[in-house]
């Protein structure tokens, strides 16, 4: 799944986002994709997207801790600070999990690039996606753009 998100460097962060249909720098041959979501507002819809070999895009508040981890296997966990500048960013949810402690945590893929966690990826506790998740979208169908 790879594929249709270009490299970090390919394609930087933007403060300012121009048009929808406008590429981004420097992408002109790269190969787009579109998707149909569903969106969805409950937890277990998780659970059910990973059950049935499909992905999730989670809407979420970013907390310190969320910029700040270190790519070690400790998950994410809520916090009640949220922070300032980029209050809410889309992940995809690629996975699942149990801590040693029997918590349940689930594993995304951050679009900031390999430095971010680990390769990329982290985990969230389920109390972090609880607390801090306003949207779930399940990616139900990705199709080459025509």
């Amino acid at each position: 799944l790879n594929t249709g998100q270009p490299e970090l460097s390919v394609w930087p962060l933007q403060t300012g986002l121009g048009e929808v249909s406008t590429p981004p720098p420097n992408c002109t041959n790269y190969p787009w994709y579109r998707a149909d979501l569903k969106n969805h507002s409950l937890h277990h819809v998780l659970d059910d997207a990973l059950d049935d070999g499909e992905l999730a895009v989670i809407c979420i508040e970013l907390t310190e801790d969320f910029y700040q981890t270190d790519g070690s296997d400790t998950p994410v966990d809520a916090d009640s600070q949220l922070c300032n500048g980029y209050p809410r960013h889309a992940v995809v949810c690629v996975g699942r999990g149990v801590t040693p402690q029997g918590d349940d945590v689930y594993l995304v893929r951050n679009s900031w690039g390999s430095h971010w966690g680990a390769g990329g990826e982290a985990w969230l506790t389920y109390d972090y996606v609880r607390q801090h998740c306003y949207e779930v979208n399940r990616i139900s169908r990705v199709l080459p753009e025509p």
